[in-house]
């Protein structure tokens, strides 16, 4: 899935999130595409452009769009910055407040004002803080705290106790990184093991072929093929690609043998 090919009239990830979680549609269909757009060095990929307009038409006092949800938020704070605006815009630094406000006391974010706190949406929140001017110190130990609550051994789950999967797994290993450490080499190996022969990411052990997981850990497996976060046990230098193709079908392979299955 080529993600700078996003927006489309068929994009196939809009249609799946949209009919899963019809609140998440508007930050797949246009926020994401922005971040894209600008990566690409699209025309329309600038502060005044009209993807950039768009997003800005829905800020107020408390954020980004709905005020009882936060993914809307974080996208929005992506979206700005990856097109050039400054962290100190007041919409950045009005955004950035109510998604600071919004840690749960557990340390993580919940998708919606009183949901309980999860491990996609502390990745997200804190990759958006990260981005927009950094994680306070007290709010990176808080969060810090909330993913060793989801971690087992291999990978993570989405809230403590359940199942690890390919998403909580990536976002948890973006936490990580954007939070000073290092993804273990156990959760690339737990991520890794979950490519099919057909080329998808399981979002379960066992699982079929998953369009949003295998987004999400391809986007992860090209950063660390660029060296922008730490591969498995290889460093900044990132993965090459014959050794990515080997991993994702030999150790791939291998590690689905020997992983602590629940």
């Amino acid at each position: 899935l080529d993600l700078r090919a996003w927006p489309s009239t068929t994009d196939p990830v809009a249609s799946h999130v949209s009919s899963t979680f019809p609140e998440g549609v508007s930050n797949i269909s246009l926020l994401r595409p922005l971040r894209a757009l600008a990566f690409a060095s699209h025309p329309d990929a600038s502060p005044d452009g009209e993807l950039a307009l768009r997003v800005l038409d829905h800020f107020g006092p408390d954020g980004y769009g709905d005020r009882r949800t936060y993914n809307d938020d974080a996208y929005a704070l992506l979206a700005l910055r990856a097109v050039g605006f400054p962290s100190e815009d007041a919409r950045i630094q009005a955004t950035r407040s109510h998604l600071l406000a919004a840690q749960r006391d557990d340390g993580g974010w919940g998708w919606t004002l009183g949901a309980p706190s999860g491990t996609d949406l502390t990745g997200l929140v804190v990759e958006a803080l990260a981005e927009s001017g950094g994680v306070p110190d007290d709010n990176a130990s808080r969060a810090r705290g909330f993913l060793t609550t989801t971690r087992s051994d291999f990978g993570f789950a989405e809230m403590p106790g359940l199942t690890p999967n390919c998403e909580s797994t990536v976002w948890a290993m973006r936490a990580t990184d954007r939070l000073g450490g290092r993804p273990r080499d156990d959760d690339w190996w737990f991520l890794l093991s979950l490519q099919l022969p057909d080329g998808g990411f399981s979002h379960l052990p066992r699982g079929p072929s998953d369009l949003l997981c295998t987004s999400e850990a391809t986007a992860l497996l090209g950063d660390a093929h660029a060296g922008e976060i730490d591969g498995p046990a290889m460093g900044r230098s990132g993965i090459p690609a014959p050794s990515a193709l080997l991993a994702l079908a030999a150790v791939g392979g291998a590690a689905t043998f020997w992983i602590r299955r629940p």
